[in-house]
């Protein structure tokens, strides 16, 4: 959503701070503080070191590697004055891999980390429009896009066509690009230049593939329909202080509630137990030592809204500590570029899982056989965790006068 690297250095603690592009999806409000055309270029690239381990057996690696790349672009408008108290910004991430990417395993208790799945490898676009009012008050609206897949799919049996039984299924799919939208609102407000409030709304993002689906073979027919789900982002509020006890310090502070009580399985279900919604502690450190270098810092914590994985699903999720750390170098005060090199470092530290099922939580795979037949792939027991390692660059381009430069 074109989260640039100050904010993810920060935490994402910046619903309250001065806007840059990162506000066009944390917090439109604060987009009204543009004084000038930017546009900010990023990268990131970042390794997921995630594993699974049922009771009794050695673990499995689940992780992977990932990476994309971010565009924004924020200006405020010419003309009269009136018009020139808004501000325009348009965000955008593309993964390194691939448009969209849907991982969707064919059994619904396979093991999963549901709330990672693809979330780090999406293409999203978002937009946004500010208006700044009495100086200190911004406020702002936008959208955040997301692709979904309409994929009809017909499967059929032509007895000879290939050289085998195997060659012999045709399997036609059709795939038709939809969208899907989610609001972005915010305010943000500095009564005095050494604090600053900020509220902001998010609605939640998805990205599905869908579309009926026919089966047809030896005269029989079988009708039934692909439904994938696939929660990019929960519907969040966000709260946030920013203090500035000093011109070369900036503490920021939010507490976010995201309503994870919504999340559904990738196969469109309701989790069980369903999953709750928490709050989510955010802070970040900005302190600027010499006009051309800021270094910062932020620290999250993430509950798991997964209740224990003791019925039919399996999950895989646990409350994670989020550390971040990283420094800018801004070329202007030195007079030598109208850019701004922006660094960071992010790791999310999962505490691990531990889950034993309930026997009468489960089917009976087989009730013709004496006993229960378990074939759960999370039976007795299992237990994950992992680490996730993200950096990234971004890079600022500045374009005409400052109006006031914060």
């Amino acid at each position: 959503m074109g989260e640039a690297a100050r904010a993810a250095s920060l935490a994402d603690a910046i619903t309250a701070r001065p806007g840059e592009l990162s506000a066009i999806y944390f917090n439109p409000g604060a987009l009204a503080d543009l004084t000038q055309p930017v546009l900010t270029l990023g990268g990131h690239a970042g390794r997921l070191g995630l594993w699974f381990a049922r009771q009794g057996e050695p673990e499995q690696d689940m992780g992977r590697t990932f990476g994309g790349f971010s565009l924004a672009i924020g200006t405020p408008l010419p003309g009269p004055a009136w018009l020139r108290a808004v501000r325009v910004g348009v965000a955008a991430h593309i993964p390194a891999r691939g448009a969209l990417r849907f991982v969707a395993p064919v059994r619904a208790d396979e093991p999963s980390f549901a709330l990672y799945g693809s979330r780090a490898e999406r293409t999203a676009l978002a937009g946004a429009l500010s208006l700044r009012l009495f100086e200190r008050i911004g406020v702002g609206a936008g959208v955040a896009v997301a692709p979904s897949l309409e994929m009809p799919t017909s499967v059929g049996y032509e007895p000879g066509w290939g050289e085998s039984t195997d060659s012999s299924v045709l399997v036609d799919i059709e795939r038709e690009l939809r969208f899907s939208f989610a609001p972005l609102l915010g305010v943000r407000a500095q009564p005095v230049p050494q604090l600053s409030l900020g509220l902001a709304y998010r609605g939640e993002i998805v990205t599905r593939a869908y579309g009926p689906s026919d089966t047809r073979a030896a005269g029989l027919s079988a009708h039934d329909r692909i439904d994938f789900y696939d929660v990019q982002a929960p519907e969040q509020v966000a709260c946030g202080v920013a203090v500035f006890p000093w011109r070369a310090l900036g503490l920021s502070a939010d507490l976010v509630l995201s309503r994870w009580s919504r999340f559904r399985t990738i196969h469109n279900a309701v989790p069980d137990p369903p999953p709750a919604d928490v709050l989510e502690p955010r802070g970040g450190l900005e302190l600027v030592p010499i006009a051309s270098l800021a270094l910062r810092a932020g620290y999250a914590f993430e509950p798991s809204p997964l209740g224990p994985q003791d019925g039919r699903d399996n999950l895989l999720d646990a409350d994670r500590h989020v550390l971040a750390a990283g420094a800018g170098w801004d070329l202007r005060p030195l007079g030598w570029a109208p850019l701004r090199l922006d660094a960071f470092l992010r790791v999310h530290l999962l505490q691990e899982q531990q889950a034993r099922k309930r026997l009468e939580a489960l089917a009976d795979e087989d009730p013709e056989l004496p006993g229960k037949q378990i074939a759960n792939q999370g039976y007795p027991g299992f237990s994950a965790g992992g680490r996730l390692w993200q950096v990234g660059l971004s890079v600022s381009f500045f374009f005409g006068s400052d109006g006031g430069r914060r």
